[in-house]
């Protein structure tokens, strides 16, 4: 059983949260059911963690929606420039460069010079760019070898929850 203290401190989590929560987020529910809870210490952690649960399947159902809306997007953007590729093609067969319509008006702009690399391998190093970024894996296998790396430690992740409902 937990002390006194243990229990106001994990209120004292709860209160900070009604903070954040008043200060502009719209989760209603969870402040509904922390206000049910009262002063149940475990009620209100078990309060805390449903609503874990709903916003991480919240999340995960905003994500599939970008993917979806994503590809719907690009095959919009492919059907463009599908459609675009017709209208020039059509303009040249008609052996035109502009075209009025009440909606629009459409030209066909000149070539310009464009850059097209034929061999990556025999361009000349003056013209190649080198990413430069720490290798992290190769660092943290020497560090936990003891080897002294300046600019990296090691440290430890902040503490995680698990919460298995299956």
């Amino acid at each position: 059983m937990p002390s006194q203290w243990q229990i106001d401190q994990a209120l004292s989590c709860v209160a900070a949260l009604r903070h954040r929560e008043a200060a502009g987020d719209d989760d209603t529910f969870l402040m509904e059911r922390i206000d049910e809870a009262e002063t149940d210490v475990f009620a209100l952690l078990r309060s805390v963690v449903l609503a874990v649960q709903e916003n991480e399947a919240l999340a995960g159902s905003v994500a599939e929606r970008i993917k979806s809306l994503t590809e719907r997007k690009d095959r919009f953007t492919r059907r463009a420039e599908s459609l675009r590729g017709t209208a020039l093609a059509m303009m040249d067969a008609l052996d035109i460069t502009k075209h009025q319509a009440a909606e629009f008006t459409i030209s066909v702009g000149k070539p310009r010079a464009g850059l097209l690399i034929t061999d990556e391998d025999a361009i000349p190093a003056e013209y190649m760019r080198v990413k430069s970024e720490p290798d992290k894996k190769k660092i943290l296998d020497d560090l936990k070898e003891g080897v002294c790396i300046t600019g990296a430690v090691l440290a430890n992740s902040m503490p995680s929850l698990t919460v298995r409902s299956k």
